[in-house]
């Protein structure tokens, strides 16, 4: 009997030392699996950066990039000249999306932003919200120019 407790005993031992080594095991793999997580966020991070840096390096590449900023800045005002309204997005929000220059030249040009046109003809809620942020944007952008808001409503004329 005593020679059963015994072996029973060691047997417990055996099985609770392999559970603390494997308890072990698997914190210190937790701790390797966290680390693995916070370099590849810092990894994505310099890829990320490192794409960004490809981009704009690219796009200095470009003969119109050449250009200085003067000349572009009178190319982009005769573009946005007198506007009409229309369903297309209007031509400073078009220019801005181009690239981080086209941006800030566009954002830092006022006169670019001083007229705003619209389409009200069966506009719904949804549509009404996006323009009066619409209406909201152009005026913060051409706060130094004088503005014209064009409201064109096509829903009482019959073609």
């Amino acid at each position: 009997m005593r020679a059963l407790k015994r072996s029973y005993t060691t047997q417990e031992q055996k099985a609770e030392a392999e559970v603390r080594m494997l308890e072990l095991r698997l914190r210190e793999t937790k701790q390797e699996l966290s680390n693995m997580i916070r370099n590849g966020k810092t990894i994505s991070q310099t890829i990320l950066q490192m794409e960004g840096t490809i981009n704009d390096l690219r796009s200095t590449l470009s003969p119109i990039d050449a250009l200085p900023s003067e000349i572009l800045s009178q190319i982009f005002a005769e573009l946005c000249k007198d506007e009409i309204a229309s369903n297309q997005k209007p031509s400073p929000l078009i220019l801005s999306g181009v690239c981080s220059r086209w941006r800030s030249l566009v954002i830092a040009e006022s006169s670019l932003w001083k007229h705003v046109g619209i389409e009200a003809g069966h506009m719904d809620s949804n549509e009404s919200t996006s323009y009066a942020q619409l209406i909201q944007l152009f005026m913060e952008r051409g706060r130094r120019s004088q503005q014209t808001l064009t409201i064109d409503d096509w829903s009482n004329s019959s073609d």
